[in-house]
């Protein structure tokens, strides 16, 4: 059939057709472009999750909770329900409700919570809501970190729901989350006496639950998967001494082959502020596989370590590492162990009434002029490992000078010692004593006013 028409039309069906044109020669040029703008006119959901009333900000993704029969295996018969494991993926740092709940189960710890999520649409109005009551914690998984990763760190907890409650959809505040965002490039990997600033590195680590099944089983465990990491190649060898020494292969290293702990710290993209920090203790090195050579140098090689516990501890209280200016006067030299003060010397007397935290770690002599922020031990069948946390008035170069006159007074020899940082804010000093069969590692951090301190002691589980 033909159609004519007027030509008073014509110009108008015209550009109507070179319009139509472009606009398909645009999509197909560009799809995923087109797709982008297309997307604009869908609603997109928002998701916000509340632990026991208290909203908590960082959520990226959600899954899982919904419920789900229960089949026997033989007669194919439904004989229940249960519910999907829920998954909750976080940015780092953790918000304190999530904290709390994955301090509680990396200290062994089962509580029990509410979980409330809440989806919303474009225009932030709720449009569903799922009440999740009795859940406990059953997995959590920390996710790799690369030195090349653009992305925020995340933290993804796994959930066993206890019951289900019908609830309407419920608007949820977020609040305004003050923390900067840990980048996954942003972190250092260390332990006491090795090497570690050529890690590049840390493969995911999964703490808790069934680690064969992905956090499904029916009661929460403390298992800790082994720890992951990539060395670079100039640091490999110093690695690879210890790993013989703990096989019992080749000369005695430097450090010691008994377990040793360790420091997984999350840092701000400017690598100066700690914003979170894992805790190791009992790490041993179970396997080196070399790598690959990478284009700007020789093969690095991934090491395997065991890991008998891990914790939250503080990270270093913020300072504003600024430089410091060319008018600030410069740091005064390090005062030998006879120039300590007498008030800086340790004596069984030395506690303060602000201490927090059970007592000090059993066997190592506390100067003078500390407050105690935290404590914290780890006893397996073969060793006990205790640690603190201290806050201090005194100087950097006194508070060092005190720990290594003390340790001397106490028989303890130094076995490793070095020293870092350029600004008083930035220095540290780290120390490796040992006393008979006891090993203890010392940290000293320099900071704008005063100064902290960290004291780890290893000593073998009386039997």
């Amino acid at each position: 059939m033909l159609t004519f028409i007027s030509s008073r039309w014509r110009p108008l069906l015209r550009t109507a057709l070179v319009l139509g044109t472009a606009i398909i020669a645009a999509a197909l040029a560009s799809p995923a472009a087109f797709a982008a703008i297309s997307a604009t006119s869908l609603s997109a959901t928002q998701s916000t999750v509340a632990i026991d009333g208290q909203v908590c900000p960082g959520l990226r993704t959600w899954s899982g909770g919904e419920p789900r029969a229960v089949v026997n295996g033989s007669t194919r018969a439904v004989t229940g329900a249960e519910f999907a494991p829920l998954r909750l993926e976080f940015d780092l740092p953790m918000a304190a409700p999530v904290q709390a709940w994955v301090s509680d189960l990396l200290a062994g710890r089962t509580s029990r919570h509410t979980v409330l999520l809440t989806e919303s649409n474009a225009n932030r109005v709720p449009i569903r809501s799922v009440d999740l009551r009795e859940a406990v914690l059953t997995q959590v998984r920390f996710e790799e970190l690369n030195a090349t990763a653009k992305v925020a760190a995340a933290v993804t907890l796994v959930i066993r729901p206890g019951y289900r409650t019908k609830v309407g959809p419920t608007a949820m505040t977020v609040p305004v989350l003050n923390k900067a965002r840990a980048l996954g490039s942003s972190f250092r990997f260390s332990v006491p006496g090795l090497p570690s600033t050529g890690v590049s590195r840390v493969a995911p680590l999964v703490i808790g639950g069934d680690l064969a099944t992905g956090g499904q089983s029916s009661q929460p465990l403390a298992g800790v998967a082994n720890v992951v990491i990539a060395v670079a190649a100039v640091d490999a060898q110093a690695w690879r001494d210890w790993r013989d020494a703990v096989l019992g292969f080749g000369p005695q290293p430097a450090i010691s082959p008994m377990p040793m702990s360790g420091d997984l710290t999350y840092l701000s993209t400017d690598l100066k502020t700690e914003l979170m920090n894992l805790h190791f203790d009992g790490l041993s090195i179970v396997e080196i596989t070399p790598l690959p050579a990478t284009a700007s140098g020789g093969a690095g090689i991934e090491v395997e370590l065991a890991c008998a516990k891990v914790s939250l501890a503080p990270p270093t209280p913020s300072t504003g590492t600024s430089p410091v200016s060319p008018a600030a006067p410069a740091p005064s030299p390090a005062p030998t162990p006879t120039e300590t003060k007498p008030a800086t010397v340790a004596t069984a007397e030395n506690t303060s009434p602000k201490d927090l935290g059970a007592r000090d770690p059993k066997g190592f002599p506390r100067p003078a002029g500390l407050v105690r922020e935290s404590y914290k031990s780890t006893i397996i069948p073969t060793q006990t490992f205790e640690s603190a946390y201290y806050q201090s008035t005194l100087p950097f170069d006194e508070l060092s000078a005190a720990y290594l006159a003390a340790a001397k007074a106490d028989g303890w020899k130094a076995q490793s010692q070095s020293e870092s940082g350029d600004i008083p804010s930035r220095r540290l000093l780290m120390v490796d004593f040992i006393k008979g069969e006891a090993r203890a590692h010392v940290r000293v951090y320099g900071r704008d006013q005063g100064s902290s301190s960290s004291v780890e002691v290893t000593t073998p589980t009386p039997k």
